[in-house]
């Protein structure tokens, strides 16, 4: 039949053999042959893979064969005569792993060489059912739903994801994710706010995070976490700078909504630490001691703003709360040079004026 070049006849004689046939290898070799002269005699790639796709279902860990079936797709494309081929493999074999190897090379034929992701997704979904931490199919699913913008669908890949890495960089990275999406996407902030703190668990440091839950804090007026936001800012800030304006922020909600006004009174000359006369710190420390009728502290922090203020109106005025203060205090001296300053600026204030005379009439 060969000789006379029937090969209809030749097939169908080869397909009885293979009936009988019962050794591994010369099945394969059977099977091979056929698929050869198939293609090069008959010039038919569909049916040639068709046979190659039979001795893959006895071969599935062939990773040879499996190339060169997807080479012949490629080259006559044929992608459909290839994954009938699969199909019948993937019902024929067994073996878990040959079964995830399998829908591999269908899920990619699917997405990358026909661009059909609805039957792309089935496939990784199946191999998560065989093997439910299998990366490939779940950074596959990953970037599926991301494409599709199912977010629901995504945020569970990405915890599925997380779990199966456990710690490290990347599962921090997947981790941010999950929470952006949950708060931008899915309008979940409770989810989200669980996750930035699992997130934070892992990478104390993490700028993303912390930023995000300032946000959230803020909207919500959770005070007492957001100052805790901001120690977390403050440990990664850049610089003095950096530093003492997350510390500022710290101060006015210490002060002002956690009613904590030693806290801020401390954090404020943290500040001055750092940046040296600072005139938001100053003033503050000011506001706070005067509050605190801790006199003495609030006058030097006074005399210390007066020193760092450019506009003279400004000065005056700073002047004119030390002055008053000086005078309670009974330190004559220094009140009375503190009201001179004043008059310097303000010839005509009738403050300073009466003060003044009072402090020559007493001496």
């Amino acid at each position: 039949y060969r000789e006379s070049r029937e090969w209809e006849k030749w097939i169908d004689l080869r397909e009885r053999v293979l009936a009988s046939e019962e050794d591994d290898q010369r099945r394969q070799e059977l099977i091979r042959d056929v698929a050869s002269a198939i293609l090069s005699e008959l010039t038919q790639p569909a049916r040639s893979l068709q046979w190659l796709g039979r001795a893959f279902q006895e071969a599935p860990d062939d990773i040879a064969l499996a190339e060169e079936m997807e080479r012949l797709a490629r080259e006559f494309a044929e992608w459909d005569a290839l994954i009938s081929a699969y199909v019948d493999a993937h019902g024929f074999v067994t073996a878990p792993e040959h079964k995830v190897a399998l829908l591999s090379r269908l899920a990619r034929i699917y997405e990358e060489e026909r661009q059909e992701l609805e039957p792309a997704e089935t496939c990784f979904a199946q191999i998560l059912d065989l093997d439910e931490e299998h990366g490939e199919a779940l950074e596959a699913l990953d970037r599926l739903y991301a494409q599709a913008e199912r977010w629901a669908d995504l945020a569970e890949i990405l915890r599925r994801r997380i779990a199966a890495l456990g710690e490290g960089p990347e599962a921090v990275d997947l981790e941010f994710r999950l929470a952006r999406i949950l708060e931008d996407e899915l309008g979940d902030l409770d989810l989200a706010v669980v996750s930035y703190a699992r997130l934070l668990d892992a990478e104390p440091g993490h700028e993303g995070a912390l930023k995000a839950l300032e946000s959230v804090y803020l909207a919500r007026e959770e005070w007492e976490a957001l100052f805790g936001v901001y120690e977390g800012l403050a440990n990664i800030a850049e610089g003095d700078e950096g530093k003492a304006e997350i510390y500022a922020r710290m101060a006015d909600l210490a002060s002002e909504q956690l009613q904590r006004p030693s806290d801020a009174i401390f954090i404020w000359n943290q500040v001055v630490e750092m940046l040296g006369e600072d005139r938001q710190a100053l003033a503050a420390l000011a506001g706070l001691y005067e509050q605190q009728e801790r006199w003495e502290e609030t006058a030097d922090a006074l005399e210390r703003l007066s020193g760092v203020t450019d506009d003279p109106e400004q000065e005056a005025d700073i002047l004119t709360r030390l002055g008053g203060l000086l005078d309670s205090l009974e330190r004559n001296q220094d009140a009375l040079d503190c009201w001179r300053r004043v008059s310097a600026i303000r010839p005509d204030d009738i403050v300073a004026l009466m003060a003044l005379r009072k402090l020559y009439r007493e001496s």
